[in-house]
């Protein structure tokens, strides 16, 4: 782990052993601690997985979702032939990139556009597999969570 980032640990802030602390409870918000300690120098898709200890599309994945999010920013400029990432407030005048959409994705907001314009008739207070209406509000909750 770089020296320049805070290691996480859990607990309460309200324990009296221990000091006050953020607890970051997901990745992204263990990024988001981590980017902001990076500070100007930001974080690339390698610095991202040695961090986390996984694979290039986990942690790019990651990268580009809170860069979707409009929560972290991507430089023009490269390191090592990555794009770095910083949060907002390191931009400091920098050249910066909008997120791009990938097919794939057009094709899904174009889906999800569609099925909210179907009425759901049913009244069952939880999904079932025996309603159309019920699914495709599963399908678009699924949607909406990513």
């Amino acid at each position: 782990m770089a020296d320049n980032v805070v290691p996480f640990r859990r607990g309460t802030p309200d324990t009296p052993s221990q000091p006050e602390q953020t607890v970051a409870t997901s990745q992204s918000d263990r990024l988001l601690i981590m980017l902001n300690a990076t500070r100007e120098r930001g974080m690339t898709w390698r610095d991202v997985s040695a961090v986390f200890e996984t694979n290039h599309g986990s942690a790019s994945g990651l990268l580009s979702r809170l860069h979707r999010a409009g929560q972290i920013i991507r430089l023009s400029e490269e390191r090592e032939g990555s794009h770095v990432y910083v949060m907002p407030e390191w931009v400091l005048g920098r050249n910066t990139e909008r997120s791009r959409r990938t097919t794939n994705n057009l094709l899904m907001d174009d889906m999800a556009a569609v099925l909210r314009t179907v009425p759901t008739r049913c009244k069952h207070e939880f999904w079932t597999n025996h309603c159309r209406s019920c699914e495709i509000r599963l399908v678009l909750s699924r949607y909406d969570s990513r």
